[in-house]
């Protein structure tokens, strides 16, 4: 799609066009079908290596919804309630690692879904910890959503998965297509970058059939979508809000802000986004006068690419759905402690929690400019090594 294409070009250009600024790169998809209406890797013209589509980098809190559908198949009901205080001492296998939030933060008994909403570390640490869910389930449900299973082999003994501690990574394109899934009632469709083909004479020579698959029961996909689209309307991902769409959305913030994310989707279409320095982890602690988290310059350029690629849509609800009903349980937290009454943990697991935007974004701007600056509360962060041996930073939001 041209226009949405040249859109997310220039929402790059205006948020992170100057020199030296981060790269960044964006996949939008449709639900249901699979079609790639854009793939932007970046504004660099040299470039020969598609950001969008060929990159690898850890996703931080966007990995968090995968969590919460594992927790949903194991019957958990997302109005359970966590101790989100920080840090948190847990134990997987034998082994005790400690979990923070952002600076310390701690938000006390919290649900589920608040702690999706707000991004909190140590209720999602805990949550992966859960009888019937673990890291497997948690990679079982990214795969069934549309990740790749070989970019997530080394991550189904490692709990650090649940905070978007990846071994290998994943791309915009992929995120986009995972969270297609969601949109799309929990159908997986296979992205797909060419409709149809026509000679010269314009005779039809191929036409693509969408490649659809039943991957996630519809009404967990649904209690998913409710909570996302909390996150858009009033926790870390407000500045990718779209005027008159109903969007759903996950912030993503990697240790140190090397990587940000912001995915969204509305019921036509889903948009990836990721902001970083291609060539190397660089902390993106100054850019335009503030850190760059999943919640700044990713959400907005979403909300810029989708004015704009949803401009001549009708606007349609996401497909929700309520947890009553569905035979889920209320379940506690597993045992756990805080690090001032243990023993010191055998290992840190980094990872943190990503601050949100606390206003809407502005209207795009003809050319590039500074970002607003917004007060963020809360980011995650944790600090510890992932039980299974090998050292995991990740930052979620």
């Amino acid at each position: 799609d041209p226009k949405a294409f040249d859109a997310a070009e220039a929402a790059v250009r205006n948020q992170l066009g100057a020199p030296g600024d981060p790269s960044a790169a964006v996949a939008t998809v449709v639900p249901g079908d699979g079609a790639i209406r854009v793939l932007f890797g970046g504004l660099a013209s040299d470039q020969t290596f598609d950001l969008a589509s060929q990159g690898r980098r850890q996703t931080g809190s966007s990995f968090k919804p995968f969590v919460y559908l594992a927790a949903l198949r194991a019957k958990i009901d997302p109005r359970s309630v966590f101790d989100g205080s920080s840090p948190r001492t847990l134990q997987y296998k034998g082994q005790t690692y400690t979990v923070d939030n952002y600076e310390g933060e701690g938000s006390g008994p919290i649900t589920v879904d608040e702690a999706l909403v707000h991004s909190v570390n140590t209720v999602f640490a805990q949550l992966v910890l859960q009888p019937n869910v673990g890291p497997a389930a948690v990679v079982q449900a990214a795969t069934d959503a549309g990740v790749p299973a070989d970019r997530l082999e080394g991550d189904r003994d490692r709990p650090a998965v649940a905070l978007g501690g990846l071994t290998r990574g994943t791309n915009p394109l992929e995120m986009a297509t995972a969270y297609a899934t969601f949109a799309a009632k929990g159908t997986y469709a296979a992205p797909y970058g060419i409709a149809r083909v026509r000679d010269r004479t314009g005779k039809q020579l191929y036409e693509h059939r969408p490649s659809t698959k039943p991957v996630i029961d519809p009404q967990l996909a649904g209690v998913l979508n409710a909570t996302l689209i909390q996150v858009v309307q009033r926790g870390t991902g407000v500045a990718a809000q779209v005027p008159g769409w109903v969007v759903g959305g996950k912030t993503g913030t990697t240790q140190n802000n090397g990587d940000a994310w912001f995915i969204g989707m509305t019921t036509p279409l889903t948009t990836a986004v990721w902001v970083g320095h291609p060539d190397k982890i660089v902390p993106m602690t100054n850019v335009h006068g503030r850190s760059v988290t999943g919640g700044s310059f990713p959400a907005q350029i979403f909300s810029e690419t989708m004015r704009a690629a949803l401009a001549s849509l009708k606007p349609v609800p996401l497909f929700t759905a309520s947890p009553d009903g569905l035979g889920l349980t209320i379940v506690g937290a597993p045992t756990t402690t805080s690090s001032s009454s243990s023993t010191t943990p055998t290992t840190t697991t980094p990872t943190s929690l990503e601050p949100p935007q606390t206003t809407p974004p502005p209207p795009p701007q003809p050319q590039p400019t500074d970002p607003p600056r917004t007060t963020s509360t809360r980011r995650a962060t944790t600090t510890s090594a992932p039980p299974s041996g090998s050292s995991t930073s990740s930052t979620v939001k």
